[in-house]
C-alpha cells in the first residue's frame, strides 16, 4: 500500500485506509540528479557503476543495524521514529502509525510521501478489525459502517495468492 496510497490520495475525494499493522518507514530522500552529476555519469568511466555499488552496499549494510544487540540498531530506530514524528504532527494518528515491534522485525518500507498522504484531510486511517465487507461498505468490529465505492486490496508481497479461490460476479451474474 505504501506505493499506491499517495497516488490514490491525490485523486480520491475520500480515502479510508484500513490498516492491520503499521510498518516502520524510512525516508527515500529521492531527488533528481544535478546537471553536474549527470555530466559525471556521462564522462567519467565507471562512475555509474561506482555509484550503483555505493547504493547497493548502503542497503546491504543495514542488515547489521537490524541484528539484535547491534550498536547500529538504536540508530535505525531513531531514524524511523524521527521521520514519523517529523511527518505526522497529530499524536493520535502517529500512535496508529507506530509499530509495536522493533525496527527490522518486518520489512522496512521506504517512502518520501506515504506519511504525508495519510495526514491529508481526505484520508482516514482505521485500525479497527474489519468484520465484514458488504456490497457498498466496509464494516469494522466496532459496528461502524463506512460506505465505499472501490476497495483496493494492498497486502504486500503475496498480492495475488488470494485470487486462486476467488470468483467475481458482476451485475446479472456476469
Amino acid at each position: 500500500a505504501v506505493q499506491f496510497i499517495p497516488e490514490v490520495q491525490r485523486q480520491a475525494g475520500e480515502l479510508v485506509v484500513f490498516q492491520r499493522s503499521p510498518n516502520w518507514i524510512m525516508p527515500r530522500n529521492d531527488r533528481a540528479f544535478t546537471d553536474a552529476e549527470r555530466r559525471r555519469f556521462a564522462t567519467v568511466p565507471g562512475w555509474q557503476r561506482l555509484y550503483r555499488s555505493f547504493i547497493y552496499w548502503t542497503f546491504e549494510t543495514r542488515f547489521f543495524a537490524l541484528q539484535e544487540g547491534s550498536k547500529a540498531g538504536p540508530i535505525a530506530a531513531k531514524i524511523t521514529k524521527d521521520y514519523l514524528r517529523k511527518e505526522v504532527a497529530d499524536p493520535e494518528l502517529r500512535a496508529k502509525l507506530t509499530p509495536d515491534y522493533p525496527v527490522g522485525c518486518k520489512r522496512i518500507l521506504i517512502s518520501d510521501d506515504f506519511y504525508r498522504a495519510l495526514t491529508q484531510p481526505n484520508v482516514e486511517v482505521v485500525t479497527d478489525r474489519i468484520d465484514r465487507i458488504e456490497a457498498d461498505a466496509v464494516v469494522t468490529a466496532d459496528g461502524r459502517r463506512r460506505e465505499v465505492d472501490t476497495i483496493i486490496y494492498g497486502t504486500g508481497f503475496r498480492s495475488t495468492e488470494f485470487l486462486a479461490p476467488l470468483e467475481v460476479h458482476g451485475r446479472g451474474g456476469v
